[in-house]
C-alpha cells in the first residue's frame, strides 16, 4: 500500500508544495512504513536491527555489501534473522 504525504513548505513559503510518496513493507512480519525509493539498508536502519543479521528479501538472500543500493517496493516482505546460539 502507497501513501501520499505532503510536505510542509519552507517558512519563506516560497518553496512548491512538494508530495512524497510512503510504501508499505513487512518486516519480520511487522508493518513499516518508509519513503518510496527506500534501501534495504534504510529499512534495517527504520527497524532498529543490530548485527549480527542475515537478511531475506521476499524469501532471497541480500548480501550486506548490496543492502545499499537493493531498493524495496511497497508490499515486499524483509526477514532479518539473528544467529542464534545453544548447546
Amino acid at each position: 500500500m502507497c501513501k501520499a504525504r505532503a510536505s510542509t513548505p519552507e517558512r519563506a513559503g516560497n518553496q512548491p508544495h512538494v508530495t512524497s510518496i510512503d510504501m508499505d513493507i513487512h518486516v519480520n512480519q511487522k508493518l513499516l512504513t518508509l519513503p518510496d525509493g527506500a534501501t534495504v539498508a534504510d529499512a534495517l536502519t527504520a527497524y532498529g536491527a543490530r548485527p549480527p543479521f542475515a537478511v531475506a528479501l521476499n524469501g532471497y538472500f541480500v548480501a550486506r555489501a548490496q543492502h545499499g543500493a537493493r531498493a524495496l517496493q511497497a508490499g515486499d516482505r524483509l526477514d532479518i534473522v539473528s544467529p542464534v546460539a545453544g548447546g
